[in-house]
């Protein structure tokens, strides 16, 4: 048997995902045919291979373990992401399909450190500027200024995820003067009158 041939027979032993899966079924397919694989064909192979590797898998679960105490941590910077909605989509659906999910580590740390998560986390963590039952006004950049032209009184700060990366991005739950429901802000768009 040959090299290539007992590579494809490993990777169809190991717990591969279905794409993965699915790519060594058609390497095997093309192997069968030609009697070789491309480079690049290969690489891939040899990428799956070390993916699945034992000591891989101690990593990956080394990684799992010290995630737990940064899941929190995650939580924040998530609902920043998946508000954006073009930016890592598998890891928003596995998070979103499995609260155990835990993220590959060079993902994690691509999204958790970057200056827009560090803008997220800056406004999480601030202290809100409105103190509860504060009377506040709309800044003319609100969006939702003529919802609460009179003035609405802060019922709760950072009472929703942090969804944009900017400065006064913590966002408040506000009653409008006058009206039976609470309306989400954020802080950059209030103001209080002297």
């Amino acid at each position: 048997m040959s090299d290539v041939r007992a590579k494809i027979e490993l990777a169809l032993s190991k717990e591969l995902d279905r794409h993965q899966r699915g790519y060594v079924l058609s390497f095997q397919s093309f192997y069968d045919r030609t009697g070789f694989l491309s480079g690049a064909q290969e690489r891939m192979l040899d990428r799956f291979l070390a993916e699945h590797s034992d000591e891989a898998k101690a990593k990956r679960a080394a990684w799992a373990k010290e995630f737990e105490s940064k899941r929190e941590e995650f939580k924040i910077i998530f609902e920043y992401y998946k508000a954006q909605r073009n930016y890592f989509g598998s890891v928003i659906m596995g998070f979103q399909e499995d609260e155990n999910y835990v993220p590959p580590e060079k993902t994690y740390n691509k999204m958790c450190f970057n200056k827009y998560a560090d803008k997220v986390r800056q406004a999480h963590y601030s202290e809100p500027k409105y103190k509860n039952g504060t009377l506040v006004f709309p800044r003319s950049t609100c969006p939702s200024r003529h919802a609460f032209e009179r003035g609405a009184i802060v019922l709760e700060a950072g009472a929703a995820p942090v969804i944009s990366a900017c400065k006064g991005a913590k966002r408040y739950l506000l009653l409008p003067v006058g009206a039976p429901h609470g309306i989400l802000v954020e802080e950059r768009h209030l103001k209080t009158r002297k």
